[in-house]
């Protein structure tokens, strides 16, 4: 008999992703524009994302491995690099609008890149990796240089989170070669270890910015903070979803596309987020290279990669 089609199931995945992402993203956004503490941001992610594995082992829709001392041990640099690029990316969105922090996630790209070339993969590096790699960063540049004056500053926010976002996922890569766990363990062992460093930084940072005085937060500022929480926690389940309904390349190719989107959603829709035509045609540059790069990087990996990053049939 024939197998039937997997494309609903795999555009359904997508599709989840994508809606997750933007709420993360957005709800991220209008808490910051609130003046919400991003240190508290960070902390309220962590306690919810916690509280949802709680919830979904207690009610078997999650299955994870009992914590292991050994584990925790060695997952420490990982976590350590997790809060801090959780910390920076609060304090890098709450300076720029919502498309150039997007488009700025290339410099992440490229730092990681190298970092798996230095350490992990020593093979020569296809023409077309390499040109995307310098739209993406060219892209990028010309977006924040949209800003004006304000480069500087943000340039080095946005290099603080970049670095600290490619060192997470090093760490992860490397951790995960020496201890075996499941997509699901990395969530429990990121949020569970997570959640007291981000409230040992929001006690040092409400001491350093005098923000115990924390006005009365409305139903809607609460409603965003619940959703923004959920959403942390469903967009890693998503992202999961993604690549093993799809494959690594239709997750790398339809991040770019949401970014994009989003991109647009925010520069119509989100006050104070709009951005100038110099602006759009770097993050149009930078997603040129972003797909020119993840084409020509599974294409060194697998010489047949199909026009659709799908995989359709059996």
């Amino acid at each position: 008999p024939a197998t039937p089609s997997k494309l609903p199931l795999q555009l359904t995945a997508l599709l989840a992703h994508f809606l997750f992402y933007a709420a993360f993203n957005v709800s991220n956004k209008v808490l910051l524009s609130r003046y919400m503490f991003p240190l508290r941001i960070a902390f309220i992610q962590c306690f919810i994302c916690s509280c949802f594995l709680i919830i979904c082992r207690w009610r078997g829709f999650l299955a994870f491995s009992p914590f292991k001392a050994h584990v925790a041990i060695a997952w420490t640099p990982v976590v350590l690099f997790f809060v801090l690029q959780l910390i920076a990316s609060q304090f890098c969105l709450d300076g720029l609008p919502l498309p150039i922090f997007l488009v700025c996630k290339c410099f992440s790209g490229i730092i990681i890149f190298l970092g798996e070339k230095c350490f992990f993969n020593h093979t020569l590096t296809p023409l077309g990796v390499l040109v995307g790699l310098v739209l993406m960063a060219v892209g990028a540049v010309a977006a924040l240089l949209s800003l004006g004056i304000a480069f500087a500053d943000k340039f080095l926010s946005v290099m603080a989170f970049s670095v600290l976002s490619a060192a997470y996922i090093l760490a992860l890569k490397v951790t995960t070669r020496n201890v075996k766990v499941s997509d699901v363990d990395t969530m429990y062992y990121n949020f569970l270890l997570a959640l007291p460093l981000c409230f040992v930084a929001l006690l040092v940072g409400d001491l350093q910015f005098n923000q115990f005085n924390m006005e009365t937060v409305g139903r809607d500022t609460l409603a965003f903070l619940l959703v923004n929480g959920a959403s942390t926690f469903f967009v890693v389940i998503a992202s999961f979803w993604s690549i093993k309904a799809t494959s690594g390349f239709a997750y790398s190719l339809s991040s770019s596309v949401y970014r994009l989107i989003l991109s647009v959603i925010a520069d119509t829709f989100l006050p104070d987020n709009g951005i100038n035509t110099d602006a759009w045609m770097g993050i149009l540059c930078a997603f040129c290279g972003t797909v020119l790069h993840t084409y020509s990087k599974a294409s060194a990996i697998r010489p047949h990669v199909p026009v659709l990053p799908f995989k359709i049939g059996g």
